[in-house]
């Protein structure tokens, strides 16, 4: 597991790749030559398929290593690295929260998006890692659908986005498909938890009490906050929490800095309460925050 205090950790932000891009999706294939790399965090997601080689890879919970055909998924702040790199080859997709918002609003009572994408319980059954490997040919396919996806990049036609924004989806149902995840998750707690975050998240706005959530899903308080735990390694106050802040992000950036009707709007008692949440994940004010943001140069626009 990562130390909490690492120092040098780089921070990368969803506008300094994603703005003015129109797909909201961008693919990178990295060989590693370095043994160790550098800790950072990211204000997207990032879906990594070993090609080939290995690392032993380290999150803010777990440490595991990692090898040809395996996939997982780093959610929005999730802080990484891989250490003992041995020869890793990955594709990195990288997509913003355009994209993760409407995989959401489509899969979301799909219990293999849950299992993979959300994190609760994992399509393998290796709850700790929350990863699996795909099958050889399934491997096989994803890959060439992974160099469609750098052709399209390459392309100047102005569809191109949308065909990666297709070939994304494709791979989506790969991962939804693979070893049946619809059947992976048959315990009743597992179900109470399901219920849980697609409550959440259908009810975020407004003053959603962690009670109201615990009684919509007939369970008690207690028992949210062992499931929660136990699967997420998160309370249940602050995975709302994370909800509320991912919705807030983006509407703020593009606003004209107008911040406390705003986090209302998103679900936060106040000011206040977003300031100290917002503090404990970004170690700064959302001011300060936004400040930085602007004064980043924007990536290069695909035509």
């Amino acid at each position: 597991m990562m130390d909490e205090h690492s120092e040098n950790i780089y921070h990368i932000t969803e506008k300094h790749l994603f703005d003015n891009l129109k797909s909201g999706i961008i693919v990178l294939n990295k060989q590693y030559y370095q043994q160790t790399e550098v800790i950072h965090d990211h204000e997207f997601n990032e879906l990594v398929i070993v090609k080939s080689g290995s690392a032993q890879h380290i999150t803010e919970n777990f440490r595991y290593r990692v090898g040809r055909g395996d996939v997982f998924l780093l959610r929005s702040g999730m802080r990484h690295s891989y250490h003992d790199i041995d020869g890793l080859n990955i594709f990195n997709i990288l997509y913003s929260g355009k994209i993760a918002r409407f995989l959401r609003e489509d899969l979301l009572t799909h219990p293999g998006y849950l299992a993979f994408f959300e994190g609760i319980a994992s399509i393998s059954g290796d709850t700790e890692s929350g990863r699996y490997r795909f099958p050889e040919e399934d491997l096989g396919r994803v890959l060439e659908l992974l160099e469609e996806m750098r052709r399209e990049d390459a392309s100047p036609s102005p569809e191109s986005h949308f065909a990666k924004i297709a070939l994304f989806m494709r791979i989506v149902v790969f991962i939804l498909r693979s070893r049946n995840p619809g059947t992976a998750l048959p315990q009743s707690s597992n179900a109470k938890l399901r219920e849980a975050v697609i409550f959440m998240y259908r009810n975020n706005s407004g003053q959603l009490k962690i009670s109201d959530v615990a009684q919509a899903c007939n369970v008690t308080i207690r028992t949210l906050q062992r499931l929660f735990k136990a699967h997420l390694n998160k309370t249940p106050e602050e995975y709302l929490s994370e909800i509320r802040l991912n919705r807030f992000i983006p509407q703020y950036l593009n606003s004209d800095g107008k911040i406390r009707d705003l986090a209302v709007r998103c679900g936060f008692s106040d000011i206040g309460q977003l300031n100290r949440r917002f503090k404990k994940r970004f170690g700064c004010s959302p001011r300060e925050w936004r400040k930085q943001q602007l004064l980043l140069p924007s990536a290069d626009a695909e035509p």
